[in-house]
């Protein structure tokens, strides 16, 4: 690595990364802001490259306090920093294996029952007002067709095949998906 790039502020590589984030790999403004916090906390007090490396397990540590979801952002978080260091030969090695993620128990979703969803659907179908036909198309979207909140409310007219009866979803990470019609 050229002693321009070794150099460079630890703030200013982190700037190059975030906007590598946004135009290449097209991250969306809530995944920016928890990088760019997530390495201002994890750089905070440090000169130099070099510091992060020898420093990476202390910066782990201040993370103990934090559940392990968060936890485990921020180890991907500094993890996708190193790779991006290594792949623009800023270091000669990936560091990225020094960094420590913890194992996050899996919760499992809470869903409601046949008989919930059709008490509530039976609610729904007797309000008289005309947003409740809304509400109700809505209902059914999202236990029916599995959809998210956000997803069934993003839907938009030309995202419906009626005559094929399916759906065409954009979802988290703007992975488009297709989904039968309930």
């Amino acid at each position: 690595m050229s002693d321009e790039k070794r150099l460079q502020p630890l703030s200013s590589l982190v700037d190059k990364f975030l906007k590598y984030q946004e135009n290449i790999k097209s991250a969306s403004p809530h995944t920016l802001k928890a990088y760019g916090r997530d390495l201002s906390q994890s750089i905070e007090r440090m000169n130099s490259l070099q510091e992060l490396r020898d420093r990476i397990g202390e910066v782990q540590l201040r993370w103990k306090h934090l559940a392990p979801a968060s936890r485990n952002r921020k180890a991907a978080t500094l993890k996708s920093f190193f790779s991006y260091l290594f792949d623009e030969k800023l270091i000669n090695e990936d560091w990225s294996r020094r960094v420590v993620s913890p194992k996050v128990p899996r919760k499992l979703p809470h869903f409601i029952s046949v008989d919930e969803a059709l008490v509530l659907l039976q609610y729904i179908e007797k309000d008289q007002r005309p947003e409740a036909l809304e509400t109700e198309v809505l209902f059914l979207l999202m236990y029916g067709g599995g959809l998210r909140v956000s997803e069934a409310c993003g839907l938009r007219v030309k995202d419906i095949d009626f005559r094929g009866r399916v759906l065409r979803i954009l979802g988290k990470g703007r992975k488009e998906r297709l989904v039968a019609l309930p």
